[in-house]
């Protein structure tokens, strides 16, 4: 890139470098507390991100190719520090992401780890006997809250990931689709046993 831009023959071809910079390629070096920086504005994407969805996997095809190529590279980093291996990766960094739910190796399908999520849910209920998860319990407050979600955008007609399969299960277990601020149900719920 460097030779190109000071006119010299380069194998690098534009194509090549319109994909690195959709990703926020870094062309030239920088100082240490840019990159630090940089690596808090993902994080903070990233935290929207499970804050919406109720997790931190983000798919490789995801419309924010950016912040999917950072996932992966915080898991192939971490990786490499378990190894041994010279990584940039930092205590901090992994406390920070742990912190939001981060997993560092994912290995189950979305399905499955659906269904995980759903069992605990249903634990969660036999044990309290409402579904207002405190924020200690955060992978699974933020699952449930992303059930509600997809069911809102669902109700609303917008583009959503719930399946039928997955509305009906949530059903039978009585999920209050619709809480409050204080988490009580609310009135307007009487249509939340609705037919896909």
């Amino acid at each position: 890139y460097k030779w190109l831009q000071e006119g010299k023959k380069s194998p690098i071809t534009q194509p090549r470098i319109e994909a690195l910079k959709a990703i926020d390629f870094e062309f030239v070096v920088t100082n240490p507390a840019d990159r630090t920086q940089l690596w808090f504005e993902h994080y903070e994407e990233l935290k929207q991100f499970q804050h919406r969805e109720g997790h931190c996997r983000v798919p490789k095809h995801h419309t924010n190719k950016r912040l999917s190529e950072w996932v992966f590279t915080q898991r192939k980093q971490y990786k490499a520090l378990r190894k041994g291996l010279k990584t940039f990766i930092t205590e901090e960094r992994i406390r920070c992401l742990n912190e939001i739910g981060f997993e560092w190796a994912i290995c189950k399908s979305n399905e499955a780890l659906w269904m995980e999520r759903y069992e605990q849910m249903k634990e969660f209920y036999a044990c309290h006997g409402h579904f207002r998860v405190p924020k200690t319990e955060i992978t699974l407050r933020n699952w449930i809250t992303a059930q509600r979600s997809h069911y809102k955008a669902l109700r609303e007609g917008k583009e959503t990931y719930i399946s039928t399969n997955r509305l009906e299960l949530l059903n039978a277990i009585s999920v209050d689709w619709f809480v409050t601020q204080r988490g009580c149900r609310s009135k307007t719920s009487d249509d939340s046993q609705m037919i896909i």
